[in-house]
This record gives structure tokens, C-alpha cells and sequence, in this order.
């Protein structure tokens, strides 16, 4: 494990998780700039459960992003929180589990050190599980934050999606994909009890 990610050992179908995600976003999911798909848990919360497996059966999904990224193509620098998110000195107070599923190997995440500047909300919007009181799996899409090129100090980690990994995503970071072909993968996130030791304790050896 390093500071910002951990690969860890887990096996999953990865063609019918991805064939569940492709048919989701016909028409009926978010897309952003970035090629990230918010997928709409109302519809589809039951079916991806089943796909990832009884090891998941007592944590709650609070959002799941699927990401199709062109060769070349590639996220802003950001942080999944939003502006006024305190996380203190924990790199994993926010984290994703993030499966790869098709030609992901060459999807590198980077991580950021900031120059100190003021940042405020952007008009790029990540998911928050916010319960509606008529709909169980509603999802409110608050501003998130991210970084101008020239606020960067420089890349302090990277890796490639080769395995399933858990990131940290509360501190600044990017995805590129890397490879000549379309690549694309799945970002789960977990409710707020679900902590990194319990998130590990679910896998195997890496």
C-alpha cells in the first residue's frame, strides 16, 4: 500500500458488470467532459450487487461512476469533495474501490501536490448521497472542486488501473487514459461508515 492507493485482490465478472454499465447509460445516465457516467442507483442497484458479490452485502453504494475514456482523453485535476470538505491529514477520509474492465491497464491515476490558493465551487459535479424523502436512491449532484494547470505543484504518485485498486480521492488527482483503444472502468463509492480498514478486510492478500 502506498499513501494514496492499494491494489488489492478481488475477483469479479468483469464482462457482465461492464454489459450492466453499457446498457445503463443508454440514454438514461449523466455523462461529464471526462468521459464519467453517473449511474442512476434507482434502476440498477440491485443487478451490480449481484455481480460484485456477497462480500459487499452490508455496504451501502452511495454512487457508482463508469468511466469510457477515448485514447488520449483525460480528467481535470480534482478532488471528489466538495469545496469545503475537511479531511484533515487522512488521504483516505474519501476513497473509491476502482475496477477495471476493459484495456484499463494503461488508465494511469495521478496524485497532486497545490499551491495554497482560494479554490471555489466549479461547474464540474461529482455525486453526494443525499436521501430524498420520496426516493430511496436518489443522488444530489454537488460542485466539486478542481485544479487550473498552473495551481500545481507537482505529480507526487501515479499508478495504472492493472488490478482493482482503492484510491484516495479527497486529495487532488487525475485520470488519463494512456493506451491507443477505448478503455473503461468502474469507481464504487461506499456510505460514509465504511472506513479503509473495512473496505481491506473484505480482500485477500494482493
Amino acid at each position: 500500500m502506498t499513501k494514496y492507493y492499494k491494489p488489492v485482490n478481488y475477483s469479479y465478472d468483469h464482462l457482465a458488470l461492464l454489459s450492466v454499465l453499457n446498457t445503463a447509460i443508454k440514454g438514461c445516465a449523466s455523462e461529464h467532459v471526462s468521459g464519467c457516467h453517473l449511474i442512476p442507483l434507482q434502476t440498477h442497484v440491485p443487478t451490480i450487487p449481484d455481480i460484485l458479490g456477497k462480500i459487499f452485502k452490508d455496504f451501502r453504494l452511495d454512487a457508482i461512476l463508469f468511466f469510457k475514456l477515448y485514447s488520449g482523453q483525460s480528467s481535470t485535476v480534482h478532488k471528489d469533495v466538495m469545496s469545503d470538505f475537511v479531511g484533515g491529514e487522512n488521504l483516505f477520509a474519501k476513497m473509491a474501490l476502482n475496477l477495471p474492465l476493459q484495456n484499463a491497464d494503461k488508465v494511469r491515476m495521478k496524485w497532486y501536490t497545490a499551491k495554497d490558493v482560494i479554490f471555489q465551487p466549479q461547474p464540474n459535479y461529482i455525486p453526494n448521497a443525499e436521501i430524498d424523502q420520496n426516493n430511496l436512491y436518489y443522488i444530489k449532484q454537488t460542485p466539486g472542486v478542481h485544479l487550473n494547470r498552473c495551481d500545481i505543484n507537482r505529480c507526487v504518485e501515479s499508478t495504472c488501473y492493472t488490478n482493482p485498486i482503492i484510491v484516495s480521492i479527497n486529495n487532488w488527482h487525475s485520470v488519463m487514459n494512456e493506451s491507443t483503444e477505448m478503455a473503461s472502468f468502474v469507481s464504487l463509492r461506499f456510505g460514509k461508515d465504511v472506513t479503509l480498514k473495512k473496505l481491506i478486510s473484505k480482500f485477500g492478500p494482493a
